[in-house]
């Protein structure tokens, strides 16, 4: 029991003016009004103090929050372009690098609240302990700039591997489709196709004419635009042979034949003169099947058996087919 306010009384003089209990009354009421402004003022500071000492304790808990979010964000963003970096330089994949590193490095400058133009950054997120796949040191913008360098050179490699090989593959193609219907359409677009593709490789990889077009046809000499134009005009000539292939295909008729003066006249106006042949670079044998035509024109008006000359035509037309002429092989 506390005995200080008891002493204070008893020590305290009575003012004469007022009795001994209201002297006790006077000071009660002094002593609680003073009590309870110190309370006030003791908890004010309490609380104050508290509250300092809370938000100390909240900030160093989201410092630590923050630093765990940092920790994550930069193993994540290292593992993602760890794997673009691998693709690219381990296994010569073409990478996106604004899609797959650049975007990603201003992602994690947002989120964490970095500096890209800081070394200590990119020291940071090559580090080994994160990127353990990387065979390089990279521990500033300088070391990370040259990466990127290596990795476009490394994209413009594989892009000119790419169209390359897109190039030979419809080269190739060309040079292997059979004759038919659509041959010389077939030929043509082929042959626009490769044109359109190494101009716009020509102007997309800044490669020199020679350069493209002789990565595009390593086996072949081809080594500007006039030499692919002598090719094309080679394969000309196999169109004219193909051309004239199809017109022998028209005289062998199903069974039963659809004959009708239409179809009569249209075969009459195959020409088969010894220009053609010359021009397809064909042996001529426009004499005997010209011959062969007659006949079985006149087979077809008189109602005579057509079947012979018809059977005659087409297997010159195979004997032409031979792979032995040069026509016939590659152009």
């Amino acid at each position: 029991m506390t005995a200080d306010y008891l002493q204070q009384y008893i020590n305290q003089d009575n003012n004469s003016d007022y009795t001994d209990h209201e002297n006790y009354l006077m000071f009660v009421d002094a002593a609680h009004e003073d009590s309870t402004d110190t309370y006030h003022d003791e908890l004010a500071k309490a609380q104050a103090a508290y509250e300092e000492q809370l938000a100390k304790i909240e900030a160093k808990r989201q410092t630590e929050v923050s630093g765990l979010n940092t920790l994550m964000r930069f193993r994540n963003t290292a593992t993602r372009i760890g794997l673009m970096i691998e693709q690219s330089l381990v296994h010569g994949v073409s990478v996106d690098v604004q899609k797959s590193i650049t975007d990603e490095l201003e992602r994690l400058a947002h989120n964490c609240d970095i500096d890209l133009d800081d070394d200590q950054t990119y020291k940071l997120l090559f580090a080994p302990k994160l990127m353990p796949q990387l065979d390089r040191e990279i521990t500033d913008k300088a070391s990370y700039g040259a990466l990127i360098d290596e990795i476009e050179n490394n994209n413009r490699e594989y892009a000119k591997k790419q169209l390359f090989t897109q190039v030979q593959d419809i080269y190739r193609g060309l040079q292997e489709a059979p004759y038919g219907p659509k041959y010389a359409a077939h030929i043509n677009a082929g042959f626009l196709e490769i044109q359109d593709l190494l101009e716009q490789g020509k102007k997309e990889l800044a490669l020199t004419t020679q350069e493209i077009y002789m990565g595009a046809f390593p086996s072949y000499q081809l080594c500007d635009r006039g030499s692919l134009a002598e090719r094309w005009q080679r394969a000309l000539r196999k169109i004219s042979a193909n051309e004239l292939f199809q017109d022998m295909a028209k005289f062998q008729l199903d069974n039963p034949p659809n004959i009708t003066n239409e179809y009569i006249e249209k075969i009459k106006r195959i020409d088969f003169s010894p220009a053609r042949f010359s021009h397809a670079k064909l042996p001529d044998r426009s004499e005997q099947v010209l011959a062969l035509k007659d006949e079985f024109v006149s087979a077809l008006e008189d109602r005579k058996n057509f079947r012979r000359p018809a059977k005659d035509i087409v297997q010159i037309a195979v004997e032409l087919q031979n792979p032995t002429y040069v026509i016939n092989g590659h152009f």
